[in-house]
């Protein structure tokens, strides 16, 4: 390895190199280095976006994974089957109260039409906590219904998306939502209690 190269393990996003350019004394690449280790040091830049996606369809999770893998982004999915287990995994209960395994999601991909809870009744039960107010909630949907659209914003979604038809649908919206919410700037979450 040329030494002039460095990298840092930033979990399980992989490495990052650097390489110092030609013509910067090495005692300005190394300031740079310090900079970056500690802006990593302090959560700004080794903590991948996480999504929390509940789908109960294996064949939409599928689809959804391969999507989010071919984008390319520094993301985190982590996937529920149904409004139970969002629930358990949003309050950190049970087999998801590991944070470092399990970590709060940066945003929340939700169906709504899914056996035992469904995402209304996530939404209503989510958004009726302080902490709930502060994590964004997609509703991604095969539902076109009017009075769904209503019932998940006035319940709290901040989006609602039918669910595309093809892959490269699929690819691009996820891109779309992920590079907005990426962006926006948000408090941090606090700690969802059952």
């Amino acid at each position: 390895m040329d030494p002039r190269q460095v990298g840092w393990w930033l979990g399980d996003a992989g490495y990052i190199w650097f390489e110092q350019p030609a013509g910067i004394p090495e005692e300005k690449f190394i300031f740079r280095k310090q900079q970056f280790t500690q802006a990593t040091e302090n959560g700004m830049e080794n903590e991948p976006f996480t999504i929390l996606v509940v789908e109960d369809n294996a064949e939409e999770v599928i689809l959804l994974q391969r999507a989010f893998k071919k984008t390319g982004m520094d993301i985190a999915v982590h996937f529920v089957v149904n409004g139970e287990e969002a629930i358990d995994y949003l309050s950190g209960a049970d087999r998801f109260n590991d944070r470092i395994t399990y970590p709060e999601p940066d945003l929340v991909v939700m169906d709504l039409k899914m056996p035992r809870k469904g995402g209304f009744e996530v939404l209503e039960w989510f958004r009726n906590l302080q902490e709930g107010a502060l994590i964004p909630v997609i509703v991604l949907t095969s539902s076109d219904r009017e009075s769904d659209i209503q019932r998940a914003y006035s319940l709290g979604a901040n989006s609602y998306f039918i669910k595309p038809t093809s892959f490269e649908e699929f690819r691009d919206m996820i891109k779309v939502v992920y590079d907005y919410w990426a962006l926006a700037r948000r408090p941090k979450p606090l700690v969802v209690r059952h």
